[in-house]
């Protein structure tokens, strides 16, 4: 019951808390976009061919602005479409970062002690949450593939048939070779296919979750087999892209050249 010298005012509102709960609820999404930025990175690089530990790794270490290894930065820096995407990492980074501490120091600088001891105690369980989540193997291959699919529809991240697993210095390293249906290479023996030419030798090959170590020559390459290659990381490209004809495989016609057309004289 409402005391007598008290009716007829408006109810009393923990404005300062409600403003605070707000700026916390704000600084969880942030910090989950941040996250989801630097998984869609992570997947970005892996798709132009690093292998899925350096490309979590330096994506994180782009969003964050922290330094990178020599070697490692001159796979980033060699290659264009790496470069655009960790500037893209670096510039959101940024914003996020100044986001993250503007958003922190006014929910912790809103309402009382109790409340700014609450909000943080709310703010660690929600990032272990995240955390868990993150580490989530059946999860993480959920987001991961969601993530993919949006990415490869773009032309410039569709190079997913090759992927680099070990650089030994210079240009030769250990890769996957992705054999899609077309590949001049695919239907074709290890002896009929001679890689070897191109400074390639196959290791194992991967076919419908199983491995094949040390194939023979004999060992037939299928459409959908993937291969564990050493050689030179260009002339691996070359072959998953299917740019690699073995002996005796014809090349496709290049199209006719368009008749000039010009004006009639007289």
């Amino acid at each position: 019951m409402v005391p007598q010298d008290l009716r007829g005012f408006p109810p009393i509102e923990d404005k300062e808390g409600e403003t605070a709960l707000t700026y916390l609820v704000l600084l969880g999404a942030i910090i989950l976009l941040s996250s989801i930025v630097v998984k869609t990175g992570s997947i970005a690089l892996r798709l132009t061919g690093l292998d899925e530990d350096t490309a979590s790794f330096q994506a994180l270490s782009a969003f964050t602005n922290t330094g990178f290894t020599t070697r490692e930065a001159e796979r980033i820096v060699g290659n264009p479409l790496r470069r655009r995407i960790i500037r893209i990492l670096i510039i959101l980074g940024n914003a996020g970062a100044v986001s993250i501490i503007v958003t922190m120091i006014r929910t912790f600088s809103e309402g009382t002690t109790q409340h700014t001891l609450l909000q943080l105690g709310v703010l660690v369980v929600f990032l272990y949450l995240l955390y868990r989540f993150a580490i989530a193997r059946r999860i993480k291959k959920i987001v991961d593939r969601f993530i993919e699919k949006r990415l490869a529809v773009l032309p410039s991240l569709r190079l997913a048939e090759f992927q680099e697993i070990l650089s030994l210095g210079g240009e030769y390293g250990i890769s996957y070779i992705e054999m899609t249906t077309g590949n001049p290479v695919a239907g074709k023996s290890l002896k009929e296919a001679l890689l070897s030419r191109m400074n390639i030798l196959v290791l194992a090959v991967e076919r419908d979750g199983e491995s094949l170590p040390t194939p023979s020559a004999d060992t037939v390459i299928h459409p959908g087999d993937r291969l564990i290659a050493y050689g030179k990381t260009s002339s691996m490209r070359e072959v998953a892209q299917g740019e690699y004809y073995p002996p005796g495989t014809q090349k496709p016609a290049a199209p006719p050249e368009p008749p000039e057309t010009g004006g009639q004289d007289g």
